[in-house]
């Protein structure tokens, strides 16, 4: 924790908000889920690219350079690894905070709340990767 709050005063790391994620998609932002395929598989927010951090390294060309990469996993601590990864990769690199956990408790609430509103929530995964594969 201590290093995510010196790169966030220092200005190496950058986030959004897990509330901004809503408008990001409806803005064609290229959000990026670093979660394993099994977690995707489960449960993942519609519009994001699942580009698993175990395969990241082999997959940067599937990224536009040119545009602001904004990154989540499901608490957060692989999101801020590969957003550091991408940010010395050259990348333009936002982590969203709260990830997918607080996205999802979030966009539950707002479906709740406005029925209308768009769902962008996909399956219902709450579990980690080692409870899935213990599922199956």
């Amino acid at each position: 924790m201590g290093y995510i709050g010196s790169n966030l005063n220092e200005g190496t790391f950058e986030q959004v908000a897990f509330t901004e994620v809503h408008d990001l998609l409806q803005a064609g932002e290229q959000v990026i889920d670093v979660r394993e395929e099994i977690e995707y598989q489960a449960g993942h927010i519609e519009g994001a690219v699942n580009i698993p951090m175990s395969s990241i390294r082999q997959r940067l060309d599937e990224l536009d350079m040119t545009r602001t990469v904004y990154v989540h996993c499901r608490t957060g601590e692989r999101s801020y690894n590969m957003a550091m990864m991408l940010g010395a990769n050259g990348f333009n690199v936002k982590n969203i905070a709260g990830s997918y956990v607080f996205v999802k408790a979030y966009e539950d609430m707002m479906q709740y709340n406005n029925p209308l509103r768009k769902n962008i929530l996909i399956g219902d995964c709450n579990a980690c990767a080692s409870e899935l594969e213990k599922r199956k």
